[in-house]
């Protein structure tokens, strides 16, 4: 394959994973917004939010990463001023994801621990992006 066409093939698979990880960014705010109107099933439509965020969100994130990390470290973008604040948002957004787990994680479950990959990812994810919220 040639270096254009993979190019335009990691290019398509970022913008796909981060159509995923947007999509299931709004389908986590609308279904958490709409379990408390669901009573006693809102226990089942917590643990189906948590697979939802588990199988689809986070390894789109994943994804959206990997493949735009590729794209600015070939595309010799990395020391440009646009990249540097498009890297920020991105890791808010990441920061604002974990947060929000947790925020939910608690509200369903009562359990106030974060769970230790959440608080590596955490950390991860401060490290990189810094401490400021």
């Amino acid at each position: 394959m040639s270096s254009p066409a993979f190019y335009v093939w990691i290019k398509a698979g970022h913008v796909a994973a981060v159509l995923a990880f947007i999509g299931g960014l709004l389908a986590t705010e609308v279904t958490s917004a709409l379990l408390p109107l669901l009573g006693t099933s809102a226990a089942v439509g917590a643990r189906q939010l948590s697979r939802w965020n588990r199988r689809l969100t986070a390894p789109a994130l994943l994804l959206t990463w990997i493949f735009g990390l590729f794209r600015s470290v070939s595309g010799g973008w990395v020391p440009q001023l646009w990249l540097t604040i498009k890297h920020r948002m991105v890791c808010k957004t990441h920061q604002a994801l974990i947060g929000h787990e947790a925020s939910f994680a608690r509200t369903v479950t009562g359990i106030f621990e974060v769970d230790p990959v959440r608080r590596i990812d955490l950390q991860l994810s401060l490290m990189w992006c810094g401490t400021s919220r």
